[in-house]
């Protein structure tokens, strides 16, 4: 894939763009409650989209660590290096 292809926005997905993606990244069914508490706690949120469509997500969580979030059909392609690479010194 080429880096031309998708588009990182600061931003936070929708709960429905949140269960999904784990869901696609083989992480099973979440809870829409849990995963809206869950979203509410990001300090920090990038989305990795080709056009509307969310290819993956990252997110700087309350406890201080990286969270890092894929589909399974875009691992590999390094999508959270051009965000995150750049917030490491922050």
């Amino acid at each position: 894939m080429n880096t031309s292809d998708y588009n990182v926005f600061e931003q936070l997905p929708t709960v429905e763009e949140f269960c999904s993606l784990r869901k696609q990244a083989g992480w099973g069914d979440t809870d829409a409650y849990l995963a809206e508490l869950s979203l509410a706690n990001t300090l920090y949120c990038v989305c990795i989209r080709q056009s509307s469509q969310l290819l993956a997500m990252g997110r700087v969580i309350g406890d201080g660590a990286m969270y890092f979030l894929s589909s399974r059909h875009y691992r590999g392609y390094a999508l959270s290096r051009p965000r995150f690479g750049e917030r490491r010194n922050d």
